[in-house]
Order: structure tokens, then sequence, then C-alpha cells
């Protein structure tokens, strides 16, 4: 496994898969940003951090993600995660959503979920996906579920948007007071400023 990978600079702070997801550039707000998935080995190592493939299966698709196939698979990854981001960011600001934002998250659907499966093991069942082995789509569908689950439960009423960076999360705070994305990332940095500003 590839280590010092970009993708492991990312907090994983979204409280949701679809949320890290579109987490993965290093800002929304601003032109000029870092994207954390420049490449689909990128990608793939981002899946195995987040329990999406098995270090197999790591193997096989690091093994096809400098072929013709695989950057156009990144093509479609990233379109996805920007209709994604204006789609979930609208709904975290309480702004209209309309059929043409939901428009690429409903082909995403159509397009994967035909290879959804439940498999049945002696204290449990499980959904799994049934891809042929090797295959992209396997590091976006998860995600795609993800986000339709999202949308569909009651827990996107707690979607936030950092007001710095633009990333999404879920708000599982008490009082439903959380700011931003993390501390870590955006809110002592912020803090830090508003206190230089009262103390000059």
């Amino acid at each position: 496994m590839v280590k010092n990978n970009l993708t492991d600079e990312i907090i994983l702070c979204g409280g949701r898969l679809c949320l890290d997801f579109v987490n993965t550039v290093s800002t929304w707000t601003e032109e000029s940003k870092k994207d954390y998935v420049e490449t689909l080995n990128d990608l793939v190592h981002w899946c195995l951090r987040t329990d999406i493939i098995e270090k197999k299966e790591y193997k096989r698709l690091s093994a096809r993600a400098e072929t013709d196939e695989a950057n156009l698979f990144l093509k479609e990854v990233k379109a996805f995660r920007q209709a994604l981001y204006t789609l979930l960011s609208r709904r975290s600001n309480h702004k209209k959503i309309s059929s043409s934002h939901v428009s690429f998250l409903n082909t995403m659907l159509q397009n994967y979920m035909p290879y959804i499966v439940l498999e049945s093991y002696p204290d449990v069942i499980k959904r799994e996906w049934k891809f042929p082995k090797a295959d992209f789509r396997i590091l976006l569908a998860p995600i795609v579920y993800d986000a339709y689950e999202l949308l569909l439960k009651n827990e996107s009423e707690k979607l936030k948007s950092c007001p710095k960076c633009g990333w999404l999360f879920i708000d599982t705070t008490k009082n439903g007071k959380r700011k931003w994305c993390s501390m870590q990332m955006c809110g002592s940095s912020v803090k830090a400023l508003e206190w230089y500003h009262r103390n000059k």
C-alpha cells in the first residue's frame, strides 16, 4: 500500500461516507484549492482508508489505475463529486432543490443499483455489491447509496456547511450549534484571528 498519500491528510469529519467523499478538496469556497483525488490511485487509497474496499481489492484496482479506462472513470468521479456537492450544499443551506439538481444522482442510481444484492450469513443479512472483479464502480457504489439514504432520512436536516471552507458535515451536537467542519481545520484558525483583532 502507498504510504503518505495525499488522501491521508484529509480529516474525516463529515459524519457520513458521501460527505467525506465530497470533502476530498481542501476548500469549496475558493477557486484555488487542493484536490486530494488527483489520480485514480488517490481515490483507491482513500477507499481503502474509509473501508469501502479491502486490501485484495486495493491491489487489483491499483494495478489498473493508470489505464485509459481509469482516466475516464476519474472524470466521472469528479463530475459526480461536483454534482453531489451542489445538491447537498443547497440542502444544507435550505435552498430550493429542483429536478436538475438531482438528475446526476438519479443517473448514478440507475447505473449502480442493479448491482446491489442481499447476502445471507449465519447470523446476519448484509447488503453487498456484485460487480466484476477489479471493476472501478465498486469505489463509488457505497457513496452513491449513502447519498441516496442521506437525502431520504431526517438526518439530512442536520446537514451543515462550514462557513470557512464549505466542507459538509452532519451536526450531531445536542444543541445543534456546531459551526465548523472541525476545530483543527477551520474553527481554531478563525478563533485565533478573532482573538488577534480583539487584542491588537
